[in-house]
């Protein structure tokens, strides 16, 4: 074998340096230059036997592309009831439970053929050709491993109304008797991976009841990937991968899918097994959609139009269906006589001393607890609309309405001290009635602002206030119609 030399710079022979290692100077001409192909390791092959490296992409003006992910939604299941805002809760006899940070199946225990449950988001998440759509949950099972006769999908899916409540489009982690695999459903025809395994060429994956296990399920255009922190230290590893079919046009046909959880008894179980689900979120990978934030919340159900998870579910405002006007009460700034709610519909006695704070209606961010995430109340708009509905005797009444927000008590007389804050006021407008108005006066144009500085802190009250500034009257009824643009953030 021929030596080569070193300290040597005669042409046509390589040099190397006093360590060994060959000198090389690149060469100046293009084609022989040389060029190597930068790649990156998306995952090392624990699971499926070599690792798997995706080289990155340029633009035809030499820019090396990257991307953002959208968040879309999330949730955890940190409250003690169901989100009837947020899920649509669907089962035959086997029964779901909320609590302890976690959705659970099967809370029951049955064994009993031909029952389930579905638990599914109201919003749908689309998937955009040439984009990912990502589904990061927390795991967990209950009960005994590897049983009989039972099912329990987890991720996005589309699925029937009605026991076995099977998916008609989706991509989503199964268990059942054979172990835990991924599924791609194509307007219900599937495709399955093997069960995951531990390691490469070593026995089946299999879970420790009880323990949350992180889960990521990727959703893309040619391709499902499906992926565990199995909890052995080696993070997230690669447990399988699904192209799409062939023959399929698309990976699913309904363009867009709900995330969510099933759970069902094929037939009589060997033993009693459930699931556990915790946090959960969904994003969008690939396109920067540039919704805005407050669209994106919105979207996934945190409009402040309804409660949020953990307090009183429905609507937030005080408007019932059929709701009359009623006879009416006399404002006072220590309490909200007229009613509670985030905007509404309330009855005022204008016989409140003239120049007087009265609250119209009033609205607590709920406290926090372990069932209660904190999340701040943003208020983006509010619009005042008024009317008599019992003629007036006396006046002229002369509304001053105002915004308050951030008492931490209901009484417009909570001083600002150390431990307790009092009420931050934004002036909104007037409207008027003229002395002995008839039913149907109404106040004046409807008021309107748009706000971006109101922001209501769990455990603060937002708060319409209104100051009769003209006469007050003896008797007569004045409906307020108050409506409060609005959302939550975490």
């Amino acid at each position: 074998m021929t030596l080569i030399q070193g300290g040597n710079d005669t042409a046509g022979v390589a040099n190397v340096d006093a360590y060994f290692n060959l000198k090389v100077t690149l060469p100046d001409v293009y084609d022989q230059s040389g060029y190597n192909r930068p790649m990156s390791e998306v995952d090392r092959g624990n699971v499926t036997g070599a690792p798997t490296l995706l080289a990155a992409e340029t633009s035809e003006d030499f820019r090396l592309r990257s991307e953002l992910d959208t968040i879309l939604a999330y949730d955890d299941f940190n409250y003690v009831a169901q989100d009837t805002g947020k899920y649509v809760f669907r089962n035959t006899t086997m029964t779901g439970a909320w609590g302890g940070g976690a959705f659970t199946t099967n809370a029951s225990g049955i064994t009993t053929t031909t029952t389930g449950c579905s638990l599914l988001t109201r919003q749908y998440f689309p998937v955009f050709g040439g984009a990912e759509t990502y589904a990061y949950f927390k795991l967990g099972f209950t009960g005994t491993w590897l049983v009989t006769n039972k099912t329990i999908d987890t991720g996005f899916m589309t699925a029937n109304t009605s026991n076995p409540y099977a998916p008609t489009d989706g991509v989503f982690v199964r268990a059942n008797s054979t172990g835990l695999f991924g599924v791609v459903s194509v307007n219900g025809v599937e495709q399955t991976s093997s069960p995951f395994v531990s390691v490469f060429g070593g026995i089946d994956f299999i879970p420790a009841i009880g323990t949350f296990y992180d889960c990521i399920v990727t959703c893309g255009e040619n391709v499902a990937v499906f992926w565990m922190d199995m909890r052995d230290g080696n993070g997230y590893t690669m447990m399988a991968r699904i192209s799409t079919a062939p023959g399929s046009g698309a990976p699913l046909y309904s363009g867009a899918l709900q995330f969510g959880i099933r759970d069902v008894n094929t037939g009589t179980t060997s033993a009693v097994m459930g699931a556990k689900i915790s946090r959960w979120s969904v994003s969008q990978g690939g396109y920067h959609t540039s919704r805005p934030w407050v669209e994106q919340v919105v979207c996934a159900g945190m409009s402040g139009a309804q409660g949020q998870q953990g307090g009183t579910m429905g609507s937030t405002a005080l408007y019932t269906n059929s709701l009359a006007p009623g006879a009416g009460a006399v404002m006072t700034n220590t309490t909200a006589a007229l009613g509670t709610g985030l905007g509404g519909q309330f009855s005022a006695l204008p016989t409140l001393a003239a120049n007087t704070d009265g609250i119209v209606c009033s609205y607590l961010n709920p406290v926090p607890t372990t069932g209660i995430t904190g999340r701040v109340l943003v208020v983006t708009g509010i619009k005042i609309s008024s009317i008599v509905s019992t003629v007036l005797a006396g006046g002229p009444v002369v509304y001053a309405f105002s915004a308050g927000w951030g008492n931490d008590a209901l009484s417009l007389a909570t001083a600002e001290a150390a431990t307790t804050k009092a009420s931050r006021r934004k002036a909104l407008g007037f409207h008027q009635f003229v002395v002995n108005a008839a039913v149907y006066a109404s106040g004046g144009p409807d008021i309107y602002l748009a706000v971006d500085d109101i922001a209501v802190n769990p455990g603060e009250y937002f708060q319409i206030i209104a100051k009769n500034i003209g006469v007050v009257t003896t008797t007569g009824v004045v409906t307020f119609h108050v409506s409060i643009q609005s959302h939550w953030e975490s």
